[in-house]
């Protein structure tokens, strides 16, 4: 995310009598937090995310501006991109591999029972139902269903994403108290 903090204000602390070091000043954060709560009415626009699709890439096609992928992961309440964000085909087979060992083996694991009412119920409760009031979801599936949810996100109106980088360029302009 290299558009958020790169606005972002430093700070300057002593780490003993002869060192300093320079930090990003991470109040920012809860000024753009303060921007959106007081912008009352603040829109959103849903987006699904398609294969391969990173933050910079929608933050790209949405705002025309890559360095607002930052507003596309708050507008979401991401913080980690790797457990949080879409998996793209090819990293998800990879993940699937390295979690049940192979695509088989997470296509053969059941995760869930469900009965008729699509409730999660147990291994037992599940044998002592008629078939067709039951059915079962591999890890395979719940994997899948999963990664397609998070791909169902929001979007920032472009107006409101492009105040929130502005916010912060004057954020950056303000002298240090």
């Amino acid at each position: 995310m290299p558009g958020f903090f790169s606005n972002a204000q430093k700070t300057v602390f002593k780490i003993d009598d002869y060192d300093y070091a320079e930090a990003v000043d991470i109040t920012t954060g809860f000024k753009v937090r303060e921007f959106i709560r007081n912008a009352g009415g603040v829109s959103y626009s849903p987006y699904v995310v398609k294969d391969g699709e990173r933050p910079d890439t929608v933050a790209f096609k949405v705002y025309d501006d890559p360095t607002l992928d930052w507003t596309v992961l708050l507008a979401n309440g991401i913080q980690n991109i790797y457990d949080e964000w879409p998996k793209d085909s090819e990293t998800f087979k990879d993940y699937i591999i390295e979690k049940y060992g192979s695509l088989e083996s997470a296509m053969a694991t059941i995760k869930y029972y469900y009965n008729a009412e699509g409730l999660i119920i147990n291994a037992d409760d599940y044998a002592t139902l008629p078939a067709t009031g039951k059915r079962t979801e591999s890890a395979y599936q719940y994997e899948v269903r999963l990664n397609i949810n998070k791909s169902k996100i929001r979007l920032f109106t472009p107006t409101i994403a492009k105040s929130m980088s502005s916010l912060l360029r004057n954020i950056d302009k303000k002298p240090l108290k």
